[in-house]
């Protein structure tokens, strides 16, 4: 007990020559003197019971984690307060949170930064250094919100006080992301021009949607995005398009086009059913919570993802006039409102409204407008 208080009258002395502030440079970094640090999940929330089905979208499962240290080049492991080795991966969020000791000790002083990664499904075995957590990710590989991989890397830059060693004890705020964000279709509605002005078509079908102009890769630890897929839509050209997404998803469904079933039976909260914009629906159509409707997951990380590189919906309608003749038709989104942004983790959820001169419109490009939201992160346990 004497030695401690020693230690503490001299540290609190230094302070007093240093700084204010509790930097990394007062303690565990000029004088070599190992890190410890605790860390908390911030944003995984517990709002639903282990094993319950999660109703919506609107959460990121999370079934397993790992935990790395690191100056920037070297990975470190941290210890038990005894000096064993502590347990770095766990298969469950319960798991992480039930140890019965949350604090990772004697961390080398030059330790800055904390990594967290998600839903890698097993163990990392083999990395050492900062370099061998790097991977590609495939944005098809991406578009299940239970199975997303998740990552986030946190600088230690504040000491929290001292463990029960006398170490300086950092504690890190983990908002675990996922590298995507999502476009979903919240809603449809054919609008008239004006008031009192009667619409072209008595109904319209909503047949197809397809997500254009979208990167198919990008980095896992940065999710900087590359290698841009961008259809050029032309009147000529776009029903093809359609066409062959549709062939493709009738023997192995593809993420990118969802074609609408005419089964009026089938099941909304599994399929998506053709939808009818006419007098009996009031022109429109909204999703409700429970059914599936048009999401797709785009990776956002791009300088020009507001601009060049923003991601593009096109809908395939069918209209039919009061003669009963029916016209094919298609909608291109210009731009959003607000735009997408370079952000991780966000929902931008469309409400696709159009009318006449939308449709007459030679570029057939639209605006919409959108509402942005983020996703949580709900622990989840896997059933077998």
């Amino acid at each position: 007990m004497k030695v401690k208080s020693f230690l503490l009258t001299a540290l609190a002395a230094s302070m007093t020559f240093v700084a204010c502030d509790n930097n990394d440079n007062e303690m565990g970094q000029l004088d070599n003197t190992p890190k410890s640090v605790s860390i908390n999940l911030s944003n995984v929330i517990s709002t639903r019971g282990a094993g319950q089905a999660i109703k919506d979208d609107s959460k990121v499962s999370l079934a397993d984690l790992q935990v790395f240290f690191t100056n920037g080049t070297t990975l470190y492991k941290g210890k038990t307060v005894s000096g064993t080795e502590a347990v770095h991966y766990f298969s469950t969020k319960g798991d992480f949170d039930s140890r019965d000791d949350r604090v990772f000790h004697f961390l080398p002083a030059e330790v800055n930064k904390v990594i967290v990664v998600g839903n890698n499904g097993s163990k990392i075995t083999e990395a050492t250094t900062y370099a061998d957590l790097q991977k590609k990710l495939a944005i098809a590989e991406q578009q299940d919100p239970q199975k997303l991989d998740l990552y986030k890397e946190v600088e230690l830059t504040s000491v929290e006080g001292q463990d029960d060693l006398g170490h300086p004890l950092y504690k890190a705020n983990v908002v675990l992301e996922p590298r995507v964000s999502r476009i979903e279709i919240g809603a449809f509605k054919y609008n008239a021009i004006a008031e009192g002005t009667p619409r072209k078509y008595t109904s319209i079908e909503v047949q197809q949607v397809m997500l254009n102009n979208y990167f198919t890769t990008a980095d896992f630890q940065v999710g900087t995005a590359s290698t841009v897929f961008k259809e050029e839509i032309t009147a000529a050209s776009v029903f093809g398009i359609f066409e062959k997404a549709a062939q493709a998803g009738a023997t192995n469904p593809v993420w990118y086009s969802d074609v609408f079933s005419a089964d009026k039976s089938a099941d909304p909260a599994t399929k998506l059913q053709v939808i009818t914009l006419g007098v009996a629906a009031q022109y429109e159509h909204a999703y409700t919570e429970g059914n599936v409707r048009p999401a797709y997951h785009f990776f956002p990380k791009d300088d020009a993802i507001g601009t060049t590189n923003h991601p593009q919906v096109l809908v395939k309608l069918i209209g039919t006039k009061s003669d009963g003749t029916k016209e094919p038709l298609y909608l291109a989104t210009s731009t959003f409102n607000p735009a997408v942004t370079a952000d991780f983790a966000k929902i931008y959820v469309m409400n696709f409204e159009f009318d006449d001169e939308d449709l007459d419109n030679p570029q057939k490009c639209v605006e919409v407008t959108v509402d942005v939201m983020s996703w949580d992160v709900v622990p989840v346990t896997p059933e077998f």
